[in-house]
């Protein structure tokens, strides 16, 4: 994960030859439950030419043709934002993993994040694909975390130094941009109002200066609690201070401890030596499901140190699942409402978080050749599907699966929504290398980067990359 900077609040370029109309509000042939419209096939299935090239304007919207004959939609470009980015390639989610909050509750404001570090708030038509309006008015800067209310369609949270913020959106009068009814879309040509929610310098055992490294804000369901964790002696797997705020009241939890054990300190400011857990580690990130937040490792030291499953604390208590020492536990990982899930490549299991060391396999992903994948869970249930992408090396297939949009059923259904058309190499950035995405919060569409196979131009010597949404519902 980079640094956040700054946030931008701005429409994007809307005009292209191919765009269906801004106001359509369509109906959809299938539900994000059961994804019965999609393609569930096992053949092996080759991509084809990338549908986007250099000359296709944002907003173009095609469709695909070798599995859910998805729609898929041009989110950015060179000219998105106006040029305000220090460079013109756009990352879909800032934590470079699928966890991300990156829209509002019904996916109609979308955060993008430049290359450069800076975010963007944009309207968004889940149903036509589109972003909109056609430019930009205003300005709202964030030099530090930007989430989604899980609750709220109208507000977004920021951090900005240590304090958090609400934002919270007024509604367009008069218009349907968004397609969900005519005065029902988010506006983002009126200014959004500012709110404080807490200042986590105040938690217990604060560091004082500014921080230098944030991870991702951990928003809980439900918006009722907040998890985030912050370096104050240099970038990313330098931190060691984790903040949990719930009902107004902060916790903290301490990963370098005395040395040898974590310690968590209660609002109070109350220690507890956390005895049983033999490893001391820097932070990488953070993920929260609200009641357990995943604390993976950057670097670590003591007997509990091996393995790559995350450190998880059950919040303001004494428990801490080492999943890094749980066999089936390693790899890309996500929470649904009360289960850890984790590729341990090309198997996904889960385990229920009161019953960690089970591990049941939900699903696979073949493994001629193995490939990275990333996916995400949805916090508020244990039965919505996962949704994520594959990503590896392009070539000549001999297995299906690969370099893919996929979704996987709790009974290991997986349905194919799109290929990524990605070259899978370091012939571009990490984004566009692992077709990185992430899903709105309904879970009807996928955002993902790509390079479209090299055909979006050069960066320097690197194949542009963008994002892209892919329609899972049939819209």
């Amino acid at each position: 994960m980079k640094k956040l900077l700054p946030l931008v609040l701005l429409g994007l370029l809307s005009c292209t030859k191919s765009q269906a109309p801004l106001t359509a509000s369509l109906s959809v042939p299938c539900s994000s439950q059961t994804y019965a419209c999609d393609y569930a096939g096992v053949d092996v299935v080759q991509p084809g030419p990338a549908p986007f090239t250099s000359l296709s304007p944002i907003n173009t919207v095609v469709q695909e043709t070798v599995l859910s004959k998805a729609r898929i939609s041009r989110v950015t470009g060179p000219s998105s934002g106006g040029g305000v980015c220090k460079t013109t390639e756009w990352n879909s989610t800032p934590s470079g993993g699928a966890y991300d909050v990156i829209t509002n509750v019904n996916g109609t404001l979308l955060g993008l994040r430049c290359d450069g570090g800076e975010s963007y708030i944009v309207g968004f038509n889940p149903h036509s694909l589109q972003v909109y309006p056609a430019s930009g008015t205003f300005t709202i800067k964030c030099n530090g975390s930007l989430e989604f209310s899980r609750t709220n369609y109208l507000e977004a949270y920021c951090t900005q130094g240590t304090t958090l913020s609400v934002i919270t959106f007024v509604k367009e009068l008069g218009t349907n941009l968004c397609g969900q009814g005519i005065g029902s879309c988010p506006s983002i040509t009126t200014i959004p109002t500012w709110a404080t929610v807490y200042d986590f310098s105040t938690c217990p055992k604060a560091p004082t200066g500014s921080p230098l490294w944030h991870s991702i804000l951990g928003v809980g369901r439900g918006d009722t609690s907040f998890a985030q964790a912050f370096s104050y002696s240099g970038g990313q797997n330098t931190g060691h201070i984790l903040f949990y705020l719930k009902n107004g009241k902060c916790s903290t939890f301490d990963t370098q401890g005395n040395g040898t054990n974590p310690i968590w300190y209660n609002s109070s400011n109350v220690a507890t030596i956390l005895s049983s857990v033999n490893a001391v580690w820097t932070i990488h990130d953070v993920t929260s499901n609200g009641p357990y937040v995943a604390i993976p490792i950057g670097t670590c030291k003591g007997t509990a140190c091996g393995g790559d499953g995350p450190p998880t604390w059950e919040a303001n208590t004494s428990n801490v699942i080492m999943f890094n020492g749980i066999l089936g536990a390693s790899g890309h990982h996500d929470y649904s409402m009360s289960y850890f899930l984790n590729s341990a490549n090309p198997i996904i299991n889960r385990h229920q978080l009161t019953s960690p060391t089970a591990s049941v396999k939900v699903g696979t992903l073949s493994c001629s050749p193995c490939q990275d994948t990333h996916f995400n869970a949805a916090v508020n249930n244990d039965t919505d599907p996962i949704l994520g992408t594959t990503a590896g090396p392009n070539g000549v297939w001999t297995a299906p699966y690969k370099n893919e949009v996929y979704g996987m059923s709790v009974t290991g259904t997986v349905w194919r929504f799109s290929p990524c058309w990605t070259s899978g190499t370091t012939v571009t950035n990490f984004w566009a290398q692992n077709c990185i995405g992430a899903p709105n919060q309904p879970r009807t569409v996928m955002f993902i980067t790509s390079d479209m196979l090299g055909q979006l131009g050069k960066t320097g010597t690197l194949n542009r990359w963008d994002i892209f949404a892919v329609g899972l519902v049939g819209q």
